[in-house]
């Protein structure tokens, strides 16, 4: 049986999460803490399958994954570490490929 890999949020990941939160709690209130609930799910996921998830193109090399969120329209983007699983990104499905790359700029390939 394979280990589970921890997984831990970048800062910056964690501001694009409370951002998201906040956005979310200002359209109606609970809806934030019902997408926390859908991230921490999506978090377990990638803790117990942390290979699962797509690589993200052009960072092959470096072992960058997207792992989608049930019911709401983000994208979890993290490097698979040997020990742990990095989670680099919170990104919105609607926000272009330079907004990834600006985000992965520090992830060598």
């Amino acid at each position: 049986m394979k280990r589970k890999k921890p997984v831990r949020l970048d800062e910056v990941a964690e501001q694009e999460v409370s951002e998201a939160r906040g956005w979310y709690e200002s359209k109606r209130r609970g809806l934030g803490d019902e997408m926390l609930g859908c991230l921490a799910e999506a978090l377990e996921s990638i803790e117990r399958h942390p290979e699962a998830a797509h690589r993200v193109e052009g960072y092959e090399n470096a072992n960058v994954r997207s792992a989608p969120m049930e019911r709401f329209p983000y994208r979890i983007i993290y490097v698979l570490l040997r020990d742990r699983c990095r989670v680099v990104a919170f990104v919105h499905d609607h926000r272009g490929p330079d907004y990834l790359r600006l985000r992965l700029k520090d992830v060598s390939d």
